[in-house]
């Protein structure tokens, strides 16, 4: 191509670039010939002026100081030129330049005016001579105007000689001596206008250099913001790199644009700026000079001047003038190339290669860090979802929930707008995750978080708090209508058996509602009113659903207030036990005695266990009143060792709390260890709930080896595995009073009835039926196999002085005869 200003020049298809990574030349200043010469030759002249001037004038001081002037501006005009093109440098050269053939003339004057008189009567003999100023005037400027100049100087400043010559030759004194005395300064106004021209010229030159400049700075200064803001966006990888690399370096001004992928030795095209890009066949006619950029990691230029035979065959075929190509660097190693192509006709500029130079770098940049930006974003996105998602079931978390409500509550509203909070908790989940396993249980929350998102609609938000309780947010509603049929719809979805592990779990909900029509409220406080009509919906019996009353925040004070009072009534000295008897069927014998524990409040009277031992439960202080209850029971059992030689067995009911914790053992052993109490008349009554408490089995196995017995409690009311009954060591199975009552009134209830005492029997345990309040229950019970009955019929719950002397009459009346126990 060619190298004029504001043009890309090459060798060998390799474009030079300031950047190490294009590898090309650098660009150097072009060389003039003709003032090179022309500061050669006024050196030269200068330096026979001063030796004439030592010579001929030896004392002509001012002379040779205009020579060593001469010398040391024409030094500095050089020095000026090689600086820059720049306008000032170019004016200040030419007016050194001037000055230099001033002082040139001026010393030529001084110095060889003798010698002028002498040339003149050469050219002219017998004509009187000039002034000596002619000769330097008319001969020295003519070596000036042809270095500087070349043939045309050099022609007008010697036409203008020789004229004058002619004219001396000529004059006899008349016209030709006129025109002779007109040749002098004829010749020297030549000169003159030739020096001017030349002036004029230089400053021409300047000015349209300059503007060449100027244009070209602001086509890279545009080019360069181009890549730049490309290179900006493709490093944030807001967009798909290569397409945002394509967009980016075709605004550079080329025909087409495209990356292409190296893949077994073939080339293909990943994305293109335009469906007429670089043919892939072109591509394989430049593979020397794509090899090249691969090795050096950096940017080649193929255009039709320094292309090879095959490379410019290539161009050709895909009629193109010029194509760049540059490496990209990626992670993964894999061959990528950016090309870009210049049309046939079309110019390929320096500002362009350095611009796509420049832009590749950010590309290879980008693509490098694309593996970890991914990695990153993906780990963001995973941080997320575990910042606000519910991580089983995929719903929403208590965190996103409760910004999701407080939002809704700050919303401004329409007249009769609203929204509702649903608090779900489930039913039996417990026992279901703990009879079948964890993983049973988790894929049963699955399930319920699927049921209850079917029973709502699509833009309410539903959201897992933790464990097994939910909550809805319903936003927005019109009325209390649509909670309630929300409410009724997932506790109908929710009764519906399911098979987690591929066993058959029926469990129910209980759900609270609360709504924001009683007074704006933040979301917190209403998600604490949900709770709390749910806790009341558990207490009517689970299984439905219970909307928030201003009356519930008084219960639930009540309540407060209760489990307070509770957690001081051992020290107040409120609580006793009291013994309920348990009949052997077959003798109508009383053989044993159940402890029932009794708080007597001070405000409230005597409560029943079913009014205080739930908030036992909750609040953790069942582990003292139980670990009390035992020494108690422990006391009661030596007494009646001392009244009888075959004292009734007594039984005390465990909580879930008291196994998990790990001071039951030791409290056990410490009411054995004085050795008053027979093992085998202290019988451990658990519950189904206790018995898939993690390390149940092993801890149960330590209290038999201790002599203590084991009695499984309210069977057939929870969800207890026949494995259970086989795996577990048991003495005594007690049947829950719901399955006595239902087998006298209904005869399914009655085949259930009968098949619990079957299978009791046949595994060797001693079966107790609860809930017998009359004579028909015993009656049942007895026909059906039973061996001990227990209820009102049998005999009410009495103080500990009621039992001893029951026991000490019942051995008296036994050596006369039986006796049977009644209520007491």
């Amino acid at each position: 191509m060619s190298g004029g200003a504001g043009t890309w020049s090459a060798a060998a298809g390799q474009a030079p670039s300031p950047d190490p990574r294009a590898g090309g030349r650098d660009r150097r200043d072009a060389v003039d010939p003709p003032a090179t010469a022309a500061r050669g030759a006024r050196v030269l002249t200068a330096a026979v002026l001063v030796l004439l001037a030592v010579l001929v004038r030896p004392f002509s001081l001012p002379g040779l100081g205009l020579a060593a002037a001469l010398l040391t501006v024409d030094t500095a005009a050089a020095a000026g030129a090689r600086r820059g093109p720049g306008r000032a440098a170019a004016v200040a050269a030419a007016l050194a330049h001037l000055v230099a053939d001033g002082a040139l003339a001026l010393v030529g004057a001084a110095v060889l005016a003798p010698a002028g008189e002498a040339a003149v009567w050469w050219f002219a003999p017998g004509v009187p001579a000039w002034p000596g100023i002619a000769v330097p005037l008319l001969v020295l400027p003519v070596v000036e105007a042809a270095a500087r100049h070349r043939l045309a100087g050099a022609l007008l400043a010697w036409a203008a000689l020789a004229a004058g010559a002619v004219a001396l030759a000529a004059g006899d004194g008349g016209a030709g001596a006129a025109a002779g005395r007109l040749a002098g300064p004829l010749g020297a106004a030549l000169v003159a206008g030739v020096q001017a021209g030349h002036l004029a010229g230089v400053l021409v030159r300047a000015i349209e250099g300059q503007r060449r400049a100027a244009g070209e700075a602001r086509l890279r200064s545009g080019l360069l913001q181009r890549v730049a803001e490309a290179g900006h966006r493709v490093t944030r990888l807001d967009t798909d790199v290569l397409d945002a690399v394509v967009t980016a370096a075709t605004g550079l001004g080329f025909r087409s644009v495209d990356v292409v992928e190296q893949d077994g030795g073939t080339w293909r095209v990943l994305h293109a700026s335009r469906t007429d890009a670089i043919p892939v066949a072109a591509l394989q006619g430049l593979e020397p000079a794509a090899q090249r950029a691969l090795r050096r990691r950096g940017t080649v230029v193929v255009d039709s001047a320094t292309a090879t035979a095959t490379e410019r065959a290539a161009l050709d075929v895909a009629a193109l003038e010029a194509v760049v190509l540059a490496a990209l660097d990626r992670h993964d190693d894999r061959p990528l190339l950016l090309r870009a192509s210049v049309g046939a006709g079309g110019v390929l500029t320096s500002p362009q290669v350095e611009g796509f130079d420049l832009l590749a770098g950010h590309a290879g940049t980008a693509l490098r860090n694309d593996a970890l930006v991914q990695e990153l974003k993906a780990v963001q996105r995973q941080l997320h979802r575990q910042a606000y998602s519910d991580g089983l079931t995929g719903l929403a978390n208590r965190t996103r929930f409760l910004e999701a409500l407080d939002r809704a509550v700050a919303r401004p509203r329409a007249p009769g707008e609203h929204l509702a909070v649903l608090f779900l908790d489930l039913d039996r989940f417990k026992a279901v995750n703990d009879t079948l396993g964890h993983d049973a249980g988790n894929e049963l929350l699955v399930a319920v978080a699927e049921r209850v998102r079917a029973c709502v609609r699509p833009r309410d938000l539903v959201a897992r708090l933790g464990g097994d309780e939910f909550a809805v947010l319903l936003d927005p509603i019109a009325g209390a209508a649509e909670p309630e049929i929300a409410g009724e719809r997932i506790v109908a979805a929710l009764s519906a058996p399911f098979t987690p592990a591929g066993q058959e779990a029926v469990i129910s909900t209980s759900v609270g509602i609360a709504m924001d029509d009683a007074g704006r409220s933040d979301g917190a406080e209403l998600l604490r009113r949900a709770d709390l009509a749910m806790y009341h919906a558990k207490q009517r019996g689970r299984g439905r659903w219970q909307h928030w009353l201003p009356q519930l925040d008084e219960a639930s004070r009540d309540r407060a207030r209760l489990e307070n009072d509770l957690r001081h009534a051992l020290d107040r000295d409120e609580l006793s036990v009291r013994y309920q008897p348990v009949l052997d069927l077959e003798r109508d014998v009383v053989v044993g005695f159940e402890a029932l524990l009794r708080w007597h409040h001070p405000q409230l009277g005597e409560l029943a266990p079913d009014r205080f031992v739930p908030l036992a439960e909750d609040s953790g202080t069942i582990v003292d009143l139980g670990a009390w209850v035992l020494r108690e029971v422990a006391g009661q059992a030596v007494r009646l060792g001392r009244l009888v030689d075959d004292p009734p067995f007594l039984s005390v009911n465990v909580s879930p709390r008291q196994l998990q914790d790990p001071r039951f053992l030791a409290e056990v052993d410490a009411v054995l260890a004085p050795g008053d109490i027979d093992p085998a008349r202290l019988l451990l009554e658990i519950t189904e709930r206790a018995v898939v408490v993690e390390d149940s089995e092993r801890l149960l196995g330590e209290l038999r080896e201790r002599g203590v017995r084991l009695a499984l409690d309210d069977f057939g009311q929870g969800q207890t595995s026949l494995r259970h009954l086989r795996r577990l060591p048991l003495d005594v199975l007690k049947i829950d009073r719901s399955i006595v009552t239902g087998g006298v009134a209904d005869a399914r209830d009655r085949v259930v009835l009968r098949s619990i005492v079957a299978l009791g029997r046949d595994l060797g345990l001693t079966v107790v039926g609860e809930g017998v309040e009359d004579a028909e229950h015993a009656t049942l019970l007895r026909v059906l196999g039973c061996q001990l009955a227990q209820g009102w019929a049998v005999g009410l719950p009495m103080d500990r002085t009621a039992v001893e002397q029951l026991v000490a009459g019942a051995a008296l009346a036994g050596a006369t005869g039986p006796a049977t126990a009644g209520p007491a």
